[in-house]
């Protein structure tokens, strides 16, 4: 870390405390205030710079002034938008954002290019009415499968129907259950309760973490919310869900720096995974040197993909660089995303935004993008955040968005199975499921895919089906039913698999025995389960 960076971490750290921050004399304020405007941190620097009664710099003073003025904007028109939610009873649950903000010194102190908020997908015609009568609309070019973008004046809105962070009560939320009531700004709004809103911001910080990074500002985050909401937040919950996502040493590692540079709660360090102080001060240098979400650079910003597929366990190679995926330029130019037969145009603009941003020939900015790509996923699995139920989410994560829209134009889709819950019928990393929505009544014994309360998708197989229509599901391996499950839960059902590279529909003898006799075996599983551990300590 360079002079800057540390008198840049102990300015910031004075706007949060009030405590005088010591800055060498060597430190030039212009090379600050452009760490600052990386970081979109300008209002916390000059604040921090006018807590430490150091003079004050013109051009960090207007920046600073310029963003607070943005914020204050931003949450006129949030407050617009969640009254009009509010009055139409329509459940809004704002995430991050402003629920963050208000623990700052002052709110507007804490910049956002966006709001937030979990919706129910059922009420999105009734929210493009209200957009509409507030003068603002859906931008269907940006709308994803989970996330519709909206833009009202000057906030742009990020309307989420689904929340990939594993154990999220996102179906509780949107009851009214484990939410807290907050105001700030004059504004009264909905929140998810501490330990959930812990969960999602570790697990969102991660997802950005996958990609090509995060910012300062984001670290500043969890040390502000975590020593706030310390004596409230459940432990245990909270480390039970670190563990099942991988995060757990993602977690210690961003609590310790906060403990650090940002003065957080000590007893945030008490947690059961101890962390490594080389890997703290790499992820450290990684977010300084890659500002805002790791975009600071256009070798950074391109390594997003690559950076997915390594932290998938693919291969990432100054090929895939300089030839990224279909699905990538899709994700990043939405008029691929609407005429595929585009997708060539997308690749030239890539590659000529790729060439303006840097002096360097292109294979010596692929070279770099791979570089940092790989670094980047070497600190990840230094900090366990690569294990099996992490590359599972993540690959979900990727192919969710294009199945559900192949599947809502009435086409089937591919599915690889993740997972050793469908075995020994299906097995993970080699076989694949053809997909199509329900078109006649479901049945026992059909593969269903289908989403939980907590958005986790899921592929399992349909046992029983009670008098009211409910279902309860298991997986070919387990011994346990999973269940009322509701028809409305389920996305699509299996027309054919893919075993060992060869397509089985589902005449084939091998499917009618899982449909049929296996699925009559339920209560005897275990028998099968104990012999073959038996068979596994006697080899």
């Amino acid at each position: 870390m360079n002079s800057t960076q540390s008198a840049f971490l102990g300015l910031l750290a004075s706007a949060l405390s009030g405590e005088k921050a010591a800055i060498p004399e060597d430190v030039e304020f212009t090379a600050l205030c452009g760490l600052a405007q990386m970081h979109g941190a300008s209002a916390l620097l000059h604040y921090g710079v006018k807590r430490s009664g150091l003079p004050q710099n013109e051009q960090l003073r207007r920046s600073a002034l310029l963003g607070i003025s943005r914020q204050t904007m931003m949450h006129h028109e949030l407050g617009r938008f969640l009254e009009a939610c509010r009055s139409a009873g329509l459940p809004a649950v704002v995430l991050k954002g402003l629920a963050i903000a208000m623990l700052y010194p002052a709110p507007e102190l804490r910049s956002s290019g966006d709001a937030d908020i979990l919706i129910n997908i059922e009420d999105l015609p009734k929210i493009s009415e209200i957009l509409s009568k507030l003068g603002g609309e859906i931008d269907s070019n940006l709308s994803e499968a989970d996330c519709v973008h909206a833009n009202l004046n000057a906030l742009h809105l990020e309307l989420h129907t689904r929340i990939a962070a594993q154990g999220f009560p996102q179906a509780e939320l949107l009851r009214g259950e484990s939410t807290v009531q907050l105001e700030a700004c004059g504004l009264r709004f909905t929140a998810p309760e501490p330990t959930a809103h812990m969960v999602y911001l570790i697990c969102h910080l991660a997802e950005h973490m996958a990609g090509t990074g995060f910012g300062i500002r984001q670290l500043m985050d969890i040390a502000i919310f975590a020593s706030h909401y310390y004596d409230e937040l459940d432990w245990d919950a909270f480390n039970k869900q670190m563990r099942h996502a991988s995060l757990e040493g993602f977690s210690a590692v961003l609590f310790s720096l906060s403990v650090r540079y940002f003065g957080a709660d000590k007893r945030l360090l008490q947690g059961d995974s101890e962390p490594n102080e080389r890997i703290a001060d790499s992820l450290l240098e990684d977010i300084l040197t890659g500002g805002l979400y790791g975009r600071a650079t256009a070798e950074r910003a391109a390594s997003y993909s690559l950076s997915k597929r390594a932290a998938e366990g693919r291969k990432a190679s100054v090929w895939r660089s300089l030839f990224p995926s279909g699905e990538s330029l899709m994700r990043r130019y939405p008029f691929a995303r609407r005429r595929k037969l585009l997708l060539p145009l997308a690749w030239l603009k890539r590659l000529t935004e790729f060439l303006k941003s840097s002096s360097a020939s292109p294979l010596e900015m692929a070279g770099k993008t791979v570089e940092i790509s790989r670094s980047r996923v070497q600190l990840m699995r230094g900090m366990g955040m690569l294990g099996g139920t992490r590359a599972k989410l993540l690959r979900l994560e990727r192919l969710m968005p294009m199945i559900m829209a192949a599947l809502e134009e009435g086409t089937q889709a591919k599915l690889p199975i993740f997972g050793g819950s469908m075995q020994p019928f299906l097995k993970s990393g080699r076989d694949y499921v053809l997909l199509e929505k329900p078109a006649t009544p479901l049945k026992k014994g059909d593969v269903v895919l289908y989403h939980r309360e907590n958005g986790a998708y899921i592929l399992h197989r349909i046992l029983q089906i009670d008098k009211k229509n409910m279902l309860y599901i298991c997986g070919d391996a387990q011994g346990f039913l999973e269940g009322p499950i509701k028809p409305k839960q389920i996305i699509a059902r299996a027309v054919s698999f893919e075993i060992k590279g060869k397509s089985h529909g589902l005449k084939h003898p091998k499917c009618l025995f899982y449909a049929g006799f296996w699925r009559w075996c339920y209560p005897f599983r275990w028998l099968a389960a104990k012999a073959g551990a038996n068979k596994k300590i006697k080899g």
